[in-house]
């Protein structure tokens, strides 16, 4: 990257806004529809309820849920970027050969999660509530959540509301699998206590190249690179 305004510096005036053109386009991000999947495996039990129980180490559960990156933020605040409006489907199945009780299936998320960027933590998260589920460990079902965080490897930028979910993580499509750490949760509420039931954990993978990506980032821009570099060429075989 840092080649770039060198060669930009040495070019001859008619060429700067070809070069400009290609730096805009090494810094923007553009639009995509991303779909992440993958799945979570228990490694603990919830606790036995008179159903018996819920999820038991073992069980396996496989989630999707797409976006549309060209979604604007609606928070105002810098450091905690909402995009739940562009989220358009989230999907969550327990596998048959599960020994748990607890299935997703009946049940019904509602339309606009909780779809957040944290520009502090450079971590997202989706939180979805639903109804019809059945309850865990003897608890009513409250979410299932997803996080993604890239702390160190990435650094997501939020200057308020308006800007859209690819500008701040500040590539197009992002690349779900490549999130260092990544976890997932299903919780019961107690009604009384207003607590948490205490969930089960889980590991979590995701899945190629975390849905949606046709191309993989930063490669949009090669065709830019080779174009600019091909007429460069040609310039200094006439001279």
């Amino acid at each position: 990257m840092s080649s770039r305004p060198l060669l930009c510096s040495s070019l001859h005036p008619r060429w700067l806004p070809l070069a400009a053109a290609c730096l805009l386009g090494a810094s923007s991000a553009s639009a995509a529809l991303i779909t992440v999947s993958g799945t979570f495996t228990a490694t603990s039990s919830a606790a036995t309820s008179a159903a018996g129980p819920s999820i038991v180490a073992g069980d396996i559960f496989d989630y999707s849920f797409t976006f549309d990156d060209a979604t604007a933020d609606t928070n105002s605040n810098t450091y905690n970027a909402q995009f739940g409006h562009g989220v358009s489907a989230v999907s969550l199945q327990a596998r048959g050969t599960n020994v748990g009780t607890w299935t997703p299936a009946g049940g019904t998320f509602y339309s606009t999660p909780n779809f957040s960027v944290n520009a502090n933590g450079e971590s997202i998260t989706l939180q979805a509530q639903g109804t019809g589920f059945l309850p865990i460990n003897g608890f009513a079902f409250h979410d299932f959540s997803l996080s993604f965080n890239w702390s160190g490897a990435r650094n997501f930028v939020d200057n308020g509301s308006g800007e859209t979910f690819a500008q701040v993580v500040g590539v197009s499509p992002l690349n779900f699998a490549t999130a260092p750490l990544v976890s997932a949760e299903i919780r019961g509420m107690n009604s009384v206590t207003g607590n948490y039931d205490s969930p089960p954990s889980f590991s979590m993978t995701v899945n190629g190249a975390g849905g949606g990506a046709s191309v993989p980032e930063g490669s949009v821009l090669a065709p830019l690179a080779l174009g600019l570099g091909a007429l460069l060429a040609g310039r200094g075989r006439r001279r």
